[in-house]
């Protein structure tokens, strides 16, 4: 049980991401981090947290292409 745990701070730093709960997100990815610091996910939820809090009209889908 505790080896998946990390995963689901990582989908709930996701899902604070998405409804602009930043304190919460960053709180969860690095929970998700020191469980388990190989996995890379957690940096990508970490980073996701930082962008979307300084530039907050820009949306958090991967699969966006900035037109700029």
């Amino acid at each position: 049980a505790r080896a998946a745990l990390h995963r689901g701070d990582s989908n709930r730093a996701a899902c604070h991401t998405h409804l602009g709960a930043f304190s919460a997100a960053i709180e969860d990815a690095e929970k998700c981090i020191a469980l388990e610091p190989a996995w890379g996910q957690g940096y990508v939820r970490k980073g996701r947290v930082a962008v979307s809090y300084t530039h907050p009209t820009l949306p958090t889908n991967p699969l966006w292409i900035s037109p700029w």
